[in-house]
């Protein structure tokens, strides 16, 4: 927290020697950002693209703050934005994807999350949400490949290991889901979650139950 505080007032004081300044403000929108701050984000982002019309990682960071409030289709048209401007801005095609999915467009998200792996094939956030979308239509095969990829990239995406195995609970592989659920429960052990801890123990127990 405290790093991102003196982020914003380094920007704070670059600000008052150049108000037009329109990185500073990108800047401080993204520390912003950080601490959940989006309304405040969201507003050195408009003012980065004022000074900067064609600023498209601040559409693309905007797009993001507007998405995590819940203003999807908004996010999107940053995003469409940003993409305009750069296309090859592969974070905006994957928070595109996410906007997407949060409103159920699933195959647009997944045309996102494609094009997100095209630009950067070592993605891993970029699988785990496509991997989501492939889930939310009901394709666990081509689920469970994303998550192996995204598991691959970056052994540390901790809800991976829930999703594949609840995937590989939906296709009847018991064993799979145990080891998956069991990864998940150690890693929220590591962590001190105890509410994913409690969690991961009653889905075990479901698993070992009589079918």
């Amino acid at each position: 927290m405290g790093q991102y505080e003196d982020a914003i007032k380094d920007c704070d004081k670059a600000i008052q020697l150049d108000s037009k300044d329109a990185a500073a403000y990108y800047n401080r929108g993204n520390a912003r950002q950080a601490i959940v701050q989006y309304e405040d984000a969201i507003k050195d982002y408009d003012k980065a693209i004022q000074l900067d019309p064609k600023y498209a990682a601040a559409y693309h960071n905007r797009g993001n703050a507007k998405h995590l409030m819940g203003q999807h289709e908004d996010a999107i048209k940053d995003c469409d934005k940003a993409i305009e401007f750069d296309r090859n801005l592969v974070f905006a095609y994957c928070t595109r994807g996410n906007a997407k999915y949060a409103i159920d467009h699933y195959e647009d998200a997944i045309a996102d999350y494609d094009k997100a792996i095209q630009l950067d094939f070592n993605y891993a956030a970029a699988y785990y949400n496509r991997g989501n979308a492939k889930y939310a239509i009901d394709h666990y095969e081509d689920a469970i490949a994303d998550y192996d990829k995204a598991i691959q990239l970056d052994p540390n995406l901790t809800g991976t290991y829930y999703n594949r195995g609840v995937a590989n609970s939906k296709l009847g592989r018991v064993n799979e889901a145990r080891q998956d659920f069991q990864k998940r429960l150690v890693l929220a052990q590591e962590a001190g979650d105890k509410n994913t801890e409690v969690e991961m123990n009653h889905l075990l127990a479901d698993l070992d139950e009589p079918q």
